[in-house]
């Protein structure tokens, strides 16, 4: 008997932006980092992103759950100066939740396709979130990168089988945003 996959039909029923910070210019200062030069090109100061990724689902409300956490950083020396937090929370209504999100071993099976998808929707929102907030900052012109989210779930490895309790967490590469 051959496995038979079924294409998820959802949509998205609630954007959470749970949080947002931006440090002072006084830290950045007290790390020598030119605050000036960081406004102009923040790409020339060695600008960093790290991302994690949590994955929930609650089979009671047929909500699949993706909440990204971003922190740009410098680094300087051994020690990390965070430049801004973010993290948003992107829920999504499986509508055929019963046929697309198959139990194996009392766990739900999450397709690839699915994430991909879920995660390129929710990294994409957060983008546009954390741009409209580092507007009128010194960080006006740091953009997160531009990212491939069938690559990033590949390199996250995130388990296929998540159990309705159960939340994965995987923390993606450092990236640098790539200089025009």
């Amino acid at each position: 008997m051959s496995e038979q996959t079924v294409s998820a039909t959802f949509r998205i029923v609630d954007i959470n932006y749970l949080s947002f910070s931006i440090s002072p210019p006084n830290v950045l200062e007290e790390a020598n980092i030119d605050v000036g030069e960081l406004r102009r090109n923040p790409n020339t100061n060695d600008l960093n992103y790290t991302t994690s990724i949590q994955l929930s689902i609650n089979d009671k409300t047929k909500i699949v759950g993706i909440k990204i956490s971003v922190k740009g950083f410098i680094k300087k020396g051994k020690k990390e100066v965070v430049l801004t937090t973010s993290e948003m929370l992107c829920d999504f209504e499986i509508v055929n939740f019963d046929e697309a999100m198959p139990k194996k071993k009392g766990a739900y099976v999450l397709d690839g396709i699915a994430y991909t998808t879920f995660y390129g929707l929710a990294y994409s929102t957060l983008r546009g979130m954390m741009k409209v907030k580092l507007t009128g900052t010194y960080l006006e012109k740091a953009i997160l990168p531009v990212i491939n989210p069938a690559q990033i779930a590949e390199t996250t490895k995130l388990e296929s089988l998540i159990s309705s309790k159960d939340v994965s967490k995987k923390k993606t590469k450092k990236r640098r945003p790539q200089k025009n």
